[in-house]
């Protein structure tokens, strides 16, 4: 495995326990909530704010890691039929593809932010450019695997259509 490939798994080494410390602060704000509110008749002061907010940084960033994982849909009954250079090409054209879209959704996100961003989570108090900047992030992320993966394809490093 070449530096590229190193680079594309301790990225991704690392979002897996960004998300996963997300989703056990999540599960565990949860299930104190529930307790609270039926136990005590109480609650966490911006506890459902808290999860919310997560939960859209967990959804980008596990994206994001979908594509450096090669786990994201695709269906390859078709592209599987032709000889290895052309599914190099196909995959090649569908992570460009992916890339793209991903950048006009980072152009898109932080015009948007720009606009709506100023204002305060009603309990919390927390900028909302913070929570949304979950979006551009995640998708920047995806455009950089993308882009890992194209390079590796036509480097040989791994097969088109494979999953390391």
């Amino acid at each position: 495995m070449n530096w590229l490939g190193r680079a594309e798994k301790r990225i991704n080494q690392f979002l897996e326990m960004i998300i996963s410390l997300f989703f056990v602060i999540i599960l565990a704000t949860t299930i104190i909530m529930v307790i609270l509110r039926y136990v005590f008749n109480t609650g966490i002061y911006g506890g459902n704010e808290l999860i919310s907010y997560l939960f859209v940084y967990t959804t980008a960033l596990g994206a994001a890691l979908s594509i450096g994982k090669d786990e994201h849909i695709k269906i390859n009954v078709i592209v599987n039929l032709f000889p290895i250079k052309i599914q190099k090409i196909f995959e090649s054209f569908s992570l460009f593809l992916v890339a793209l879209l991903n950048s006009a959704l980072i152009v898109l996100s932080v015009s948007w932010i720009k606009k709506v961003g100023s204002f305060e989570s009603p309990t919390l108090r927390i900028p909302n450019a913070w929570v949304q900047f979950g979006v551009p992030l995640g998708c920047s992320l995806a455009v950089i695997f993308c882009l890992f993966r194209i390079i590796r394809i036509y480097k040989g490093d791994i097969d088109a259509g494979s999953t390391d």
